[in-house]
């Protein structure tokens, strides 16, 4: 009996050891067939030598996934001698002959603006660890000095036993000599506030914001801030966007906002330009306005930044998306330690596919966080901390995205 029993044993441990062997080649058979998809999605212009980073998530309906490569030598040479000359028949996936796997030209960095502190949002679906993140997400929004970066994205087909998985590959970011793509367009200002508002000008220039479209480098974005009334607690501004020729300096479409800079105890600390490939429809090129306010109070310190979107009409400017806040910081505090803190910061991508209306679903990913300090003895401890994630998706409705009322910017 005791023989029969130690017999069966022996059989049990050689087959949990054959199923352990048998998965774990299983498992390297889908990680190579993995790394090989995603190579197989790279122009052949580009040739990796290694892989840096393969992640992803998925869900019932639908995911993402990351890869980041290593640039071979030959490669980095190539960009470095003839910049995005040597990708200018990069144009088609190595392994893939139809339309999906096609690309359009490609383009020098910035790709996005302001969002290192939370991640360019195909990033968040990948296990990165924070300092490859920042390392892309610097090199990402670097064009200036004579250098450039490249970055790309490439779509494909889901992964194996995962549900709608959008495939994007990114590129490793490298630096690669050149010229600088577009002349300073604040060199430009005199002409273009002399196009749009005649010989007087209507604002100090260092109060102007201007920022050449990367996707479309012959326009120019110009954001002019036109104070009404200027008191000791409170003013009232207008915002003017206007869009004009990066050569010509005139202007083709403008925008008045008419109090979208009012102050009181919350003040306007900075306007910025997002110009992320916001591709809302399949010919709609959206670009974005990014204001800061900041509270005055030292003891109850606020700050907050929202997100504005805009998408060319012929000759006008049409808002597509209003007054949703991207980042929110909120304390209370005696100035000294004890006190509590809440932060929320907010990333946007859009849909893999187009809605009926033929305009792309927005996908906002949230991240709050709370902590409560007390002084302790010489220190000040954080005793109590805990974070939130929370997950959005916009809809388009004929007009512009509908937004929850807790999303958005109070006025």
């Amino acid at each position: 009996m005791r023989a029969w029993i130690r017999t069966l044993g022996r059989w049990l441990h050689r087959a949990v050891l054959l199923n352990c062997w048998a998965l774990l080649c299983l498992y390297l058979v889908f990680k190579l067939s993995e790394r090989s998809h995603f190579i197989d999605v790279l122009p052949a212009a580009i040739e990796p030598a290694g892989v840096v980073l393969i992640s992803g998530q998925s869900g019932f309906r639908e995911g993402c996934g990351v890869a980041v490569f290593r640039l071979s030598g030959a490669t980095h040479s190539a960009l470095k001698d003839s910049g995005l000359a040597a990708l200018g028949e990069a144009n088609q996936a190595r392994g893939h002959a139809d339309d999906y796997h096609h690309y359009e030209a490609w383009q020098g960095t910035p790709v996005l603006a302001g969002e290192i502190s939370e991640g360019w949002p195909p990033l968040s679906c990948a296990a990165a660890d924070e300092d490859l993140e920042r390392r892309i997400l610097l090199a990402m929004q670097k064009a200036f000095s004579g250098r450039f970066r490249l970055c790309r994205l490439i779509s494909g087909p889901g992964r194996p036993g995962m549900k709608s998985l959008s495939r994007l590959a990114l590129v490793a970011a490298v630096m690669i000599g050149g010229q600088a793509q577009a002349q300073d367009c604040r060199e430009q200002l005199p002409q273009i506030l002399a196009s749009a508002y005649g010989t007087e000008q209507p604002v100090a220039l260092e109060r102007v914001v201007c920022k050449v479209w990367p996707a479309r480098a012959g326009l120019t974005l110009v954001a002019v801030p036109l104070p009404r009334v200027e008191q000791d607690g409170y003013g009232e501004t207008d915002l003017e966007l206007l869009v004009v020729g990066s050569a010509s300096g005139e202007v083709s479409a403008r925008k008045l906002l008419p109090g979208e800079l009012n102050w009181d105890a919350v003040y306007v600390s900075g306007i910025t330009f997002d110009t992320a490939p916001y591709w809302v429809s399949e010919r709609r090129l959206a670009f974005g306005v990014r204001v800061s306010r900041e509270g005055s109070s030292r003891a109850n310190p606020f700050s907050e930044q929202s997100l504005n979107l805009y998408v060319l009409d012929g000759d006008a400017i049409r808002p597509v998306l209003s007054d949703l806040v991207m980042a929110e910081s909120v304390g209370e505090w005696d100035t000294n330690c004890a006190g509590t803190w809440r932060e929320m910061s907010r990333t946007l991508a859009l849909a893999e596919r187009p809605g009926r209306n033929g305009y792309h679903d927005l996908v906002l990913r949230e991240k709050r966080t709370f902590n409560r300090d007390e002084a302790r003895g010489d220190d000040c401890e954080t005793v109590e901390g805990y974070n939130q994630k929370q997950r959005y998706r916009l809809t388009y409705d004929g007009e512009r995205y509908a937004v929850p009322k807790e999303l958005l910017r109070l006025r």
